[in-house]
C-alpha cells in the first residue's frame, strides 16, 4: 500500500524531500495534512520554525492547534501534498486543486512537492486510472518547471512512485511578462476572482 511504501508516517518521502530543500526559516505548508497533521508536527519538532498545515474543515477539528485555517492565501516557500493527488477523483478536480489551493498558497519563487502513490489511485478519466505521465502533464499545465525528485541523490533512499518538485507557476510567469516583473503584477496574481480564477 501507499502507507507501506512511505507515503504516510515516519518513512514518508515527501516530508523528507521538504527537509532537504528547506531551511529552518522557510515558510512551509502541508496541504492535505490529514486529521493529525503528523508530517507538519514532525517538521516542527525537527526545528522548522514556520510550518502551516491545512486540510478539510472537518479534519481540522480534532487538533485545531495544529492547523492554520488562514494559510491558504499566504505565500509559502514550499507547499507540499503527501499522498493527496492520488485521492482526487478526476483530472479537472486536480486542476481545480492546483489552481485554487496550491498556487494561491505559493510564493512566486516557491516550490510544490507532491507524490502519486500507486495504491490507492482514485484519479480516473472515463473509468481509467491516470498514469504517471498523465499527472505530470497536468502539473506542466500550471508550472514552468516540473522535475522528478531523485530521492537517492537527496539521501533518503529509493522511492519507485513518482515524486515531483514543481516551480515557476505559470500564472506568475505570465504576469511578470505583462508587467515587466513589477510588484504590481505579482500582487494581481493573488487577487482571486469570484469564480475562483485569476486576473490575467
Amino acid at each position: 500500500t501507499a502507507r507501506g511504501r512511505g507515503a504516510i508516517g515516519a518513512g514518508a518521502k515527501v516530508p523528507q524531500v521538504v527537509e532537504r530543500l528547506a531551511t529552518t526559516d522557510s515558510s512551509i505548508l502541508d496541504l492535505g495534512a490529514g486529521r493529525d497533521a503528523q508530517h507538519a508536527e514532525r517538521l516542527r519538532a525537527s526545528g522548522f520554525n514556520n510550518v502551516d498545515a491545512l486540510d478539510l474543515p472537518a479534519n481540522m477539528k480534532a487538533h485545531p492547534d495544529r492547523f492554520n485555517p488562514d494559510a491558504a492565501g499566504v505565500p509559502h516557500d514550499i507547499v507540499y501534498s503527501s499522498n493527496v493527488i492520488n485521492t482526487i477523483s478526476t483530472p479537472d478536480a486536480l486542476r481545480t486543486f492546483i489552481q485554487n489551493s496550491v498556487i494561491p498558497a505559493m510564493d512566486p519563487d516557491g516550490k510544490f512537492i507532491a507524490n502519486y502513490p500507486t495504491d490507492p489511485r482514485h484519479l480516473k478519466l472515463d473509468g481509467v486510472k491516470l498514469g504517471n505521465g498523465d499527472v505530470e502533464a497536468i502539473l506542466k499545465e500550471f508550472f514552468g518547471t516540473v522535475e522528478k525528485a531523485n530521492t537517492k541523490e537527496l539521501g533518503i533512499g529509493a522511492y519507485k512512485d513518482p515524486l515531483w518538485i514543481a516551480s515557476d507557476p505559470l500564472v506568475y510567469a505570465g504576469l511578470k511578462a505583462a508587467h515587466d516583473g513589477t510588484e504590481m503584477g505579482l500582487s494581481r496574481a493573488r487577487r482571486r476572482q469570484p469564480d475562483g480564477g485569476y486576473r490575467r
